[in-house]
C-alpha cells in the first residue's frame, strides 16, 4: 500500500474520528495476532482503508475485544472479521512487494535485514490470500512489469499501469459480491497514488537523478494535474456506485478529498508568492490563532476554502460533488473564501464569495 488515505479532522464528527481510531487499531491488531507482532511495523492508512471499506459494504463492526489504544491486547484470530483478516494480508503482501522492489534497486543492507526479519510473516500472509482466489504470481509479477515500463517509458498512464494492477487485484478480490466495482476502485487508486508520488517525489528525483514518470515522459505539471483529478473522480464514482452505508460513503469521500489535498500542498506550495498561513491570515488574524489549536490542516467547515486538506484549489471547480467536506460555507461573511478558489462549485462556497 502507499499511505495515501490518512485520517483527517477536518469536517468530520467525533464519531467519525472514533471510527478511525477504531479500525486503524484493528487493523494493527489483527496483523500482530495473525502474522506476528514484527508485522505490525508494516502497517499502512492504505491497508486501514481496505479494511473499513470491506467492513462497511457488510455491514460489520469490529468486535469489542478491538478496542482502540490497548496495543498489548490482541484478539482471538477466531474473532477477527474476513475482511479485516484479508486487509492485513493484503498489507503484509504489499509490504513485500515494496521490499522486492527496494533490493532490486539495490538500496543496501537495511532492506535484506527487513526482509530476513518479516520473512514467516510474507508467507504467512500469502497462504492466506491464497485461500482468498489473490493470484499472487500475477500479483508478483507487477514488481518486474513496473521496471520493464521504466526501461522504455512511453506515457505517464502506461507507467501506472503496473501499479494499477496491483491494487486493482488486491481490491478486487476482497469480496466476490462486489469484485467489479472493487477492481474499478482499486485499479483508478492506483493510478491515482503512483501520480501522486511522482508528483510530491518530483524535485527530489530531480536531484538525486532518479527515474520519475513526470519527468521521464515529459508530462507538464498541469497534466498530471488533470490526471490526478479523472482518477479520483473515478474513485469517488465507485465509492458512489457501491452499496454503502451513507455515513460511511461520506466519510470515505471526505478522507479521499483530504488526503489528495495534503498530498498536493507541497506540490502547489512553490508557485505561491506568500505561504498559505500568510496569505490567509492577511485579513483574518485571528484564524491563525485557530490553526495552532487545531490537528490535522487546521480547519473547520467555515474554513474550507483556505484549507488544501478539505477544499483544495485545484479541484473546486472540477465536476462532481469534489468540496462536499466543506459542508458549505454559509454563515461565514466571506472569510472562507479569500483564497478565491471557489467559484461556482459544490461546496456552497459561491453564495459567500
Amino acid at each position: 500500500m502507499f499511505g495515501l488515505m490518512r485520517s483527517c479532522g477536518c469536517g468530520v464528527s467525533s464519531e467519525a474520528r472514533r471510527l478511525r481510531q477504531l479500525h486503524y487499531c484493528g487493523t494493527c491488531k489483527a496483523t500482530g495476532r495473525l502474522f506476528g507482532q514484527r508485522a505490525r511495523l508494516t502497517l499502512n492508512h492504505d491497508a486501514v482503508f481496505l479494511g473499513e471499506l470491506l467492513l462497511a459494504l457488510e455491514h460489520a463492526a469490529l468486535p469489542a475485544s478491538f478496542t482502540a489504544r490497548r496495543c498489548f491486547s490482541l484478539p482471538m484470530a477466531a474473532e477477527i472479521p474476513a475482511p479485516l483478516a484479508y486487509a492485513a494480508a493484503a498489507n503484509v503482501a504489499l509490504a513485500e512487494l515494496a521490499i522486492t522492489d527496494k533490493l532490486a534497486d539495490r538500496e543496501g543492507l537495511r532492506w535484506r535485514l527487513v526482509q530476513r526479519e518479516l520473512s514467516r510473516a510474507f508467507v504467512g500472509a500469502r497462504a492466506r490470500l491464497r485461500l482468498s482466489g489473490l493470484p499472487l504470481e500475477r500479483l508478483f509479477a507487477q514488481s518486474a512489469a513496473q521496471a520493464q515500463a521504466e526501461a522504455s517509458p512511453t506515457t505517464l498512464a502506461a507507467l501506472a499501469t503496473p501499479t494499477a494492477t496491483a491494487t486493482a487485484l488486491v481490491f478486487g478480490h476482497g469480496s466476490l459480491v462486489h469484485a467489479p466495482l472493487l477492481t474499478e476502485l482499486g485499479e483508478a487508486f492506483g493510478r491515482l497514488v503512483y501520480t501522486l508520488d511522482a508528483l510530491t517525489d518530483r524535485d527530489d528525483d530531480l536531484k538525486r537523478g532518479a527515474f520519475n514518470a513526470l519527468t521521464a515522459t515529459k508530462t507538464s505539471l498541469e497534466q498530471a494535474l488533470v490526471y490526478v483529478r479523472e482518477q479520483q473522480a473515478r474513485v469517488t464514482a465507485a465509492l458512489t456506485a457501491l452499496p454503502l452505508p451513507v455515513p460511511d460513503r461520506q466519510r470515505f469521500t471526505l478522507q479521499l478529498q483530504a488526503s489528495v489535498g495534503r498530498a498536493l500542498m507541497s506540490v502547489s506550495a512553490p508557485e505561491q508568492t506568500e505561504t498559505r498561513d500568510e496569505r490567509t491570515t492577511r485579513h483574518y488574524p485571528q484564524r491563525q490563532r485557530r490553526r495552532q489549536t487545531r490537528s490535522c490542516c487546521q480547519c473547520d467547515g467555515f474554513d474550507c476554502c483556505d484549507c488544501t486538506c478539505c477544499c483544495d484549489s485545484l479541484f473546486c471547480n472540477t465536476s462532481g460533488d469534489l468540496c462536499a467536506g466543506c459542508h458549505g460555507c454559509h454563515g461565514c461573511e466571506g472569510a472562507c473564501c479569500d483564497a478565491g478558489c471557489c467559484h461556482g462549485c459544490d461546496c456552497g462556497c459561491s453564495s459567500c464569495c
